[in-house]
């Protein structure tokens, strides 16, 4: 991740200013890389800067995808902030959001969030009057959940 997170870092550095799309991007995978090394605060500050880029461009879309990766980042920190920008992002639409809390993967530094952050989070966008659907938890016990067969096998290097 930190190599990865160093070639996003070099992309910034030579995009141009008038490329959004492309800043938002690598600003967005900057910011994931920067969470999956524990670096919360640097990965919440590059995704709500690729999320000011989405706005700039008028991508609801990115903005609210952006707005979850903001959200799981947040999750980590205690905080739900922004649970409630995507209530009122998503408000007056009619969409189901499908949420799966994060299966637990040897060798990543992530654990499931809380039972009580799970409810935190689901009570603020019900109370937005969105429809909601925590996916349930199937399988983790034997390491095959969703996101846990992927990484069972070690990483091929090319």
């Amino acid at each position: 991740y930190l190599r990865a997170e160093q070639l996003f870092t070099r992309v910034l550095a030579l995009q141009g200013e008038d490329d959004w799309r492309g800043r938002m991007a690598a600003r967005r995978g900057r910011g994931i890389m920067r969470y999956r090394l524990s670096r919360h605060q640097d990965a919440i500050a590059d995704l709500a800067a690729a999320r000011a880029d989405a706005q700039a461009l008028g991508d609801v879309e990115a903005e609210i995808d952006l707005l979850l990766d903001q959200a799981m980042a947040l999750d980590w920190l205690g905080r739900f902030e922004h649970a409630r920008e995507l209530a009122a992002l998503l408000g007056g639409r009619t969409a189901l959001l499908n949420v799966i809390p994060y299966n637990p993967v040897a060798g990543l530094p992530y654990a499931t969030p809380s039972g009580n952050a799970i409810n935190k989070f689901r009570d603020i966008l019900v109370a937005a009057g969105l429809n909601v659907k925590f996916r349930q938890r199937k399988g983790d016990e034997i390491n095959a959940a969703c996101g846990q067969l992927r990484r069972s096998q070690p990483l091929l290097t090319v």
